[in-house]
């Protein structure tokens, strides 16, 4: 007889199999929220799968950092406002700015019983169309530490 290999997503404590010809979790490992962690883009991203009678609500969201006041930096401030309109045009209101910080946080429903594969492909499908908008954001945001320092030197 064959012996079939598992492989598993481990999150927090709960472990979601993967198995080659089945992809399922366990019912007994449902019955509680799911707190994750995971690197994306160069940011630090959380995320929280909360099971439901017959759909999990899952959020993700990170902390892009500041947005310098206008007389620190107006250019600067008007670019990042900018990127962000266009981010929330495309993907839905998913980036505000909160006490000067831009947060992402985006929500997305995942049918039951939820699978390693279903979760890691939810969260590629709520993460991957912003990347482009984090990428603009890291580049107005180098080139505001670039402009500080050369002002330092001066």
């Amino acid at each position: 007889m064959e012996q079939r290999k598992t492989f598993g997503l481990i999150i927090g404590t709960r472990r979601f199999p993967l198995e080659i010809d089945r992809l399922t979790i366990d019912r007994n490992m449902s019955d509680q929220a799911v707190s994750f962690r995971f690197q994306h883009r160069a940011a630090a991203w959380w995320g929280r799968l909360d099971d439901g009678p017959r759909q999990a609500r899952l959020s993700v969201g990170t902390d892009l950092g500041i947005v310098p006041f206008s007389a620190e930096a107006q250019s600067i401030r008007q670019s990042l406002t900018t990127i962000i309109a266009a981010a929330n045009a495309h993907c839905g209101d998913v980036i505000r700015v909160t006490g000067g910080r831009m947060l992402i946080e985006s929500r997305a429903q995942l049918e039951q019983p939820v699978s390693a594969v279903a979760l890691v492909g939810t969260i590629t499908r709520v993460v991957a169309p912003l990347n482009p908008y984090i990428e603009l954001i890291r580049t107005v945001q180098a080139f505001k530490n670039k402009s500080v320092a050369v002002r330092r030197k001066l």
